[in-house]
């Protein structure tokens, strides 16, 4: 475990690109030091070398995303990685049931986030358009990492609170 706390999280718009490295470089300078921070770079030009060594460089996490597409290589950039499993939007009819099996692609993903070594701890979000229904998707990967997962009809634990 880190010492540092949890922390925060910024998406970068589709459009920013690698040509606002100096901006990129501006904003991770003024963020405290002994807060976790995850980076979501979006646009293509990121993927370089250069991202992961500014990143490293202000102990920001380097997020992961997988829209369905060919994932870019995970770099560990931090002691942490966070994973952004998106899909496409607006694919499936209804969202209250798995759409498709996606046990292959967690899978994949298990074995990546594994291999990471300085990664200690990995963080996931999943959004209904992955596979239809993020609840199931969470479940499925809980069993592959070996986690207890809560089954239908158990009983509903009182919610916990965001901020403590």
């Amino acid at each position: 475990r880190s010492h540092r706390p949890a922390g925060h999280g910024t998406q970068a718009a589709p459009a920013f690109d690698a040509s606002a490295t100096p901006e990129l470089r501006t904003f991770l300078r003024g963020l405290p030091r002994d807060v976790r921070l995850a980076v979501e770079l979006r646009h293509a030009s990121w993927d370089a070398e250069a991202t992961a060594d500014l990143l490293r460089e202000y102990g920001a996490c380097w997020v992961a995303a997988d829209y369905l597409q060919e994932p870019w290589a995970l770099v560990a950039t931090a002691d942490f990685l966070y994973v952004r499993w998106i899909g496409v939007h607006g694919r499936f009819p209804s969202l209250d049931r798995e759409g498709i099996d996606m046990t292959k692609r967690l899978e994949w993903w298990r074995d990546q986030v594994r291999a990471l070594e300085k990664v200690r701890t990995a963080w996931g979000f999943v959004n209904n358009d992955y596979s239809g229904y993020a609840v199931a998707t969470c479940n499925r990967m809980k069993r592959l990492v070996g986690q207890p997962v809560r089954e239908p009809g158990d009983p509903n634990p009182k919610q916990g609170e965001l901020f403590r």
